[in-house]
């Protein structure tokens, strides 16, 4: 819970410095992993967790930042979407962990093929642009 927001805080202000941002690409395909992995139902070790958590916030927080122009005023923003995305991921994960039902895992399998077919049709929507 605290990997994610650290790294996006991390790459965010990282990309605050940057002067392009890009990666159209790059944010498919975490949409492509990360729904891929839900809706396979993996079962990751923490350490695998927790290495995804920061690559995935690393990436999406420099892409933020990167896209929030000045930095004066970047900084500011930064710090409340990673208050967002810490709220969103507690929320995330007090729903998901108590699921113990087959009919409840299966949902959530199916919201992870939902995320990964998004994922697929940005990517095709950014390579035809590209």
């Amino acid at each position: 819970m605290f990997v994610l927001p650290g790294a996006w805080l991390a790459g965010g202000f990282i990309g605050l410095t940057a002067r392009t941002s890009g990666g159209t690409a790059l944010t498919c395909i975490s949409f492509l992993v990360l729904g891929g992995l839900l809706a396979a139902d993996a079962k990751l070790s923490l350490r695998a967790t927790a290495v995804l958590a920061a690559v995935i916030g690393l990436l999406h927080g420099y892409l933020n930042g990167a896209a929030m122009g000045r930095p004066e005023v970047g900084a500011i923003a930064l710090l409340g979407l990673v208050v967002a995305v810490f709220v969103l991921v507690v929320f995330a994960a007090a729903f998901a962990v108590p699921l113990h039902r087959h009919w409840t895992r299966i949902a959530v399998r199916v919201v992870g093929s939902w995320i990964t077919a998004s994922g697929l049709l940005m990517l095709g929507w950014a390579l035809r642009r590209g």
